[in-house]
């Protein structure tokens, strides 16, 4: 029954409206849908990921100054005892500092 009252309520409100306008009123609506799928999508990510945490400050800035070496995005936080680095880029940084030093 509420399903019903819902399309009547629908169709008069459409039917007074010309062809141009309820292709408009369509479209406008597509938009609004659109843009708010992309917000959702871009709310939820995150491009900076925690590589490791707990390291002494000589430590993480040795780590900081290899994966700039090459060329990976990197900062350090919380008063430099967490290393964070690029999401996309977590897996390569994770093999640039398991390597061993003589490589």
């Amino acid at each position: 029954m509420a399903l019903n009252q819902i399309r009547n309520d629908f169709e008069s409100f459409l039917t007074p409206l010309n062809r141009s306008k309820r292709i408009i009123l369509l479209v406008s609506f597509l938009v609004i849908l659109l843009g708010m799928v992309t917000l959702i999508i871009l709310s939820h990510y995150q491009p900076w990921s925690v590589l490791e945490s707990g390291l002494d400050p000589a430590r993480s800035e040795f780590m900081l100054k290899q994966l700039h070496q090459h060329q990976i995005p990197a900062y350090l936080e919380t008063g430099g005892s967490t290393l964070m680095v690029d999401s996309d880029l977590r897996d390569q940084a994770l093999q640039l500092l398991k390597r061993p030093a003589s490589e």
